[in-house]
């Protein structure tokens, strides 16, 4: 759309480049391990981040990410439905909180899905 200027004015325009097509879903957990709960007890969580870019490695914002356990032996859950959408640098959180049994190293797998990619 044109725009114009006055002379001797300055004008600044803030643009939002937005890529729509998540090429990769990337996990991580803060921390990454952590002692079950007590029953009734939600004391113990860590934050499950998911970064979604596109082929170019550019973020994908605004975008639904669908987080699921894949196995968990402490009985565990997750917040907010396991739905989370990405803010503007391509990251959306959620936080997993685990049950009261004791699970071995790499006990828990939680997978994300944005645009039909998981990671």
């Amino acid at each position: 759309f044109p725009v114009t200027i006055p002379r001797g004015e300055e004008i600044s325009i803030n643009v939002l480049f937005q890529a729509s097509v998540p090429d990769k879903v990337t996990l991580q957990a803060r921390p990454s391990i952590l002692p079950p709960n007590l029953p009734n007890s939600s004391t113990n969580f860590t934050e499950i981040e998911a970064l979604v870019v596109d082929a170019k490695q550019n973020v994908i914002a605004k975008t639904p990410v669908y987080f699921s356990i894949i196995s968990d032996l402490s009985n565990g859950n997750l917040s907010g439905n396991g739905i989370a959408e990405t803010d503007l640098n391509g990251r959306a959180r959620i936080q997993f909180f685990p049950g009261g049994n004791t699970t071995s190293s790499d006990g828990v797998e939680i997978e994300a899905t944005a645009g039909g990619k998981s990671g």
